[in-house]
């Protein structure tokens, strides 16, 4: 996926939407600026929310952070790369 192997690619996606309640849409289109790993937070943008109207701020799992630790090589601006239509990944 991108580079990241398949198994922590989406371990680490799952892990990142149990612990925010985010949507997938934001979550697959997140950046690393987003994450805060030394403290454990991401922030979904509004623009990318349903809705549009404000920030969230989610706080990460210690073992969230830790696997999402694993997976910034090789150096993307997208976390979580996804090349297909969101269909195909929902019907996964």
């Amino acid at each position: 996926m991108g580079g990241v192997p398949a198994n922590l690619w989406f371990l680490s996606l799952v892990s990142v939407l149990w612990d925010s309640g985010a949507r997938i849409s934001p979550v697959l289109h997140a950046k690393w600026d987003q994450f805060d790993l030394a403290g454990g937070w991401f922030v979904e943008k509004a623009e990318t929310r349903k809705g549009g109207m404000s920030d969230k701020l989610a706080q990460l799992h210690p073992e969230t952070c830790d696997l999402l630790r694993k997976i910034v090589e090789p150096e993307r601006e997208q976390v979580f790369f996804w090349p297909w239509s969101e269909n195909l990944l929902y019907k996964r």
